[in-house]
């Protein structure tokens, strides 16, 4: 029998903005595109019309925002019950997958090891895994003056072992220097580019996990060319750049000698030096060869248990229909560039007879609104976190602009019968270290609602195109980015005690940042969220196998909108079937997916067949050659001797299950060891009992499953999940004055404005034109 929730109350608080309400100044809010305010939405729906027709949004947007009795002029088709509500994309094109590509070979095949906590001597014989924590810092927050000083402590516990001559030379002048600039721009010295430069000088960085700090990221493989000249020049242009050649010449040193630490740190042979020194060094932290209190390490090695697991890479079905592309280029990309994209597209021959071409190239600006506006959301990664006024008005243009031509290019799509349309960002930029594209994580939730072929390419993407070889490969790599919501995934396994035949529902949680509550307060008991949840079918036979995206569905401040039914109906119908499961999967502990979890298992027996699981991303300070090519998997009972050895505190009785991602790439340096997945379920047994083996199987095929999906590389079979990230929010600043004169300030998360635009925007009419 269901139980009864208790009755929803819409949170009042969501209409403040469009009510003129204030709030202090410190308040984090939401409802800019999503209240129960008629007159505001009606007015807002003309304007997202304006944008539509691209007439020109700019003076009204900003008084319209700007005063509270403001009337926008014209008209809009608008209707809070769904004027226009078309079909996914991705969901029309299932019906057509009738041509593929393997993603790497016909026979290809990766296998599945199991871990146990192994010593220092296992390492010389076994492939596996070192963690390496710093001890000390328990329950601190890792902020990036302590990674700072994380890298110099950790620096002279090395320099006190290593034994190669060179190293211990590099280091004690790698060793001044890091203090020098600490002392020369001190506050100033963990933030970009010092703290990019120290990286390099010692490329170590730091990750926290539950209540401890561990060794992250070790980097000490080959750097591009370009890398150390565009890192100068970002230093030469720092405010503090001539205080940290003053404080240089003061101890008898010169920016020359600066120049020439840096050259050394990036030359090939050297970085080799470095890496081995670095292996016989966390040996040696193992081994209890090293006096220092503040390092524990332990090392998981790869079991011999005689019995093979494996996976294929997989076989890609996608749509039966040419690919069209829309080529927006930003200033620095020339011509030549352009043209060889095109000619290596159209000789491309991996997609079957899916034929490639480019329809048309424009400027990247038109596609957001303007330079101005684009300028904007390229400026995000260098300006402050929290935009004034006038830069959040024009942020939100671009992203009301860009949202326009996603909703108009969608139902151009749907109209298309002989092709798909899609688009590519081509950037002149590339990524330094492990920095990602601040201007696209910023919109990304808009393209991921909308599953649009869309795809950002780089300089480096560019260049590999001139390569016969290489371009193949990025090109294929490309493909699998573009057909990213509209493909399946076929494979086959052995080793695995699965059902005869089992269809497993993945329920991916991805929420939006808090929201209500009070800037600087240690308690979010009044927060709020809203979530977006994909939702991915895996149906097994035998020992063969698929998985595709079925449905996004939209929740809205923590458990309001239309979708809600619409999830719970779509889970209803999919109960009765014997071959059915589910698995529910959230980073957060008190987010959605687990009140629709237990409210599921008021139904007779659904309990029995589904799992909540939770997500977290456990880094590692080195993961051995040997083992690149296999999904290691670390088991509850190893994990917790793990967390033991480690120090690090765990829930209670909660099992888990950690899968190393994708084989690391050691041809550059902003590419180095990723995170374990690490998830927990609190349903206790399964993992040791035998009669759980079943679930026990299956629960770890559905996360390699998943996890096969979601990576974008045809030569890396599995990839970590693209699941809330903890990267540092943007908050927009909005004045508004309301009736009695008085003019507030309201603070919106971007990311949680993204969720409310796609919300408001899916009820809106498009366009037919792409820009």
């Amino acid at each position: 029998m269901e139980k009864e929730l208790p009755a929803r109350q819409w949170d009042d608080r969501m209409d403040a903005f469009s009510k003129g309400e204030p709030f202090s100044r410190n308040f984090v809010c939401a409802g800019l595109f999503h209240n129960r305010n008629s007159q505001y939405l009606d007015n807002m729906a003309k304007i997202a019309k304006k944008f539509i027709d691209r007439q020109s949004v700019d003076a009204e947007l900003r008084k319209f925002l700007e005063n509270l009795n403001y009337r926008v002029s014209g008209n809009a088709i608008y209707s809070r019950q769904a004027v226009n509500r078309w079909v996914s994309l991705f969901k029309v094109m299932k019906s057509e997958q009738k041509v593929g590509f393997y993603r790497k070979a016909e026979n290809a095949r990766f296998n599945v090891a199991e871990l146990d906590l192994g010593n220092s001597s296992d390492i010389q014989h076994y492939a596996g895994i070192i963690f390496l924590r710093i001890r000390g810092h328990e329950d601190k927050e890792l902020s990036e003056e302590l990674k700072y000083d994380l890298r110099q402590e950790l620096l002279e516990d090395m320099l006190e072992v290593a034994e190669d001559q060179w190293v211990r030379e590099y280091l004690e002048r790698v060793k001044e220097i890091l203090e020098d600039i600490k002392l020369g721009v001190y506050g100033s010295h963990y933030r970009f580019p010092f703290s990019t430069l120290a990286y390099y000088l010692f490329p170590v960085n730091f990750d926290r996990f539950e209540n401890v700090i561990l060794v992250s990221s070790v980097s000490m493989y080959s750097r591009r060319p370009d890398t150390k000249q565009n890192l100068w020049q970002e230093l030469q242009k720092a405010k503090d750049f001539e205080d940290l050649k003053g404080h240089l010449e003061s101890t008898g040193k010169s920016l020359k000698d600066l120049e020439e630490l840096l050259d050394q740190a990036f030359k090939e042979e050297n970085l080799t030096k470095l890496r081995k020194e670095w292996l016989r060094f966390i040996k040696k932290v193992l081994s209890g060869g090293i006096k220092s209190k503040k390092l524990v390490g332990a090392f998981l090695k790869k079991r011999d248990t005689g019995k093979k697991t494996s996976v294929s890479y997989g076989y890609y079905q996608v749509p039966a229909r040419n690919l069209e592309l829309f080529v927006f280029y930003e200033d620095g990309i020339d011509n030549r560039q352009i043209e060889t994209l095109k000619k290596r597209l159209a000789n491309f021959r991996y997609a079957g007879d899916v034929k490639i071409s480019v329809k048309d190239v424009r400027p990247i600006h038109l596609l957001f609104g303007g330079k101005e506006y684009f300028e904007i959301l390229k400026g995000l990664e260098n300006n402050s976190r929290e935009l004034k006024h006038e830069e959040s008005l024009k942020l939100l243009h671009t992203l009301m602009y860009f949202t326009a031509r996603l909703n108009g290019f969608l139902r151009l799509n749907l109209e298309q019968k002989e092709s798909i349309l899609g688009v590519l960002l081509l950037l002149n930029t590339d990524l330094e270290k492990d920095q990602r594209y601040d201007f696209w994580d910023s919109i990304s939730s808009l393209y991921d609602y909308y599953g649009l072929p869309f795809q950002t390419v780089t300089k480096r993407f560019l260049s590999m195109l001139d390569n016969d070889k290489t371009a193949q490969n990025a090109i294929k790599n490309m493909l699998i980015s573009l057909y990213k919501d509209s493909k399946i995934l076929h494979f086959n396994f052995d080793g695995f005690k699965l059902p005869e035949e089992v269809v497993v529902y993945v329920i991916l949680e991805k929420p939006s940042p808090r929201f209500f509550y009070e800037k600087g307060e240690m308690s979010l008991v009044s927060a709020s969220r809203h979530y977006m949840y994909e939702v991915y079918t895996i149906e097994s036979k035998g020992n063969n196998a698929r998985i595709w995206l079925e449905d996004k569905f939209l929740v809205m401040c923590d458990y309001f909108g239309e979708d809600v039914d619409r999830l719970k109906e779509y889970i209803r119908q999919r109960m009765e079937d014997k071959r059915s499961r589910f698995c529910f999967i959230s980073a957060l502990k008190d987010g959605y997916a687990k009140v629709l979890y237990e409210d599921m298992c008021s139904y007779s027996d659904f309990e029995r067949k589904a799992l909540f699981v939770r997500y977290k991303e456990l880094k590692t300070a080195y993961v051995s050659q040997k083992a690149d090519n296999d999904c290691l998997v670390i088991y509850t009972q190893q994990f917790n001797e793990l967390a033991k050895s480690l120090g690090i505190r765990l829930e209670e009785d909660a099992a888990a299950i950690a899968i190393k991602p994708a084989r690391p790439s050691r041809e550059f340096e902003d590419i180095h060891h990723p995170a374990l997945q690490v998830f927990y379920t609190e349903k206790i047994g399964w993992s040791s009992d035998e009669v759980y083996s079943q679930q026990h199987n299956l629960f770890l095929f559905t996360l390699i499953a998943l996890s096969m999906y979601e990576s974008e590389a045809f030569q890396v079979p599995y990839s970590k999940l693209s699941l809330y990230s903890k990267e540092r929010n943007i908050y927009l600043t909005i004045n508004r004055q309301a009736n009695d004169g008085v003019r507030s300030s309201y603070v919106f998360p971007l990311r949680t404005i993204l969720y409310e635009l796609v919300e408001f925007f899916r009820h809106l009419p498009g366009d037919k034109e792409v820009s």
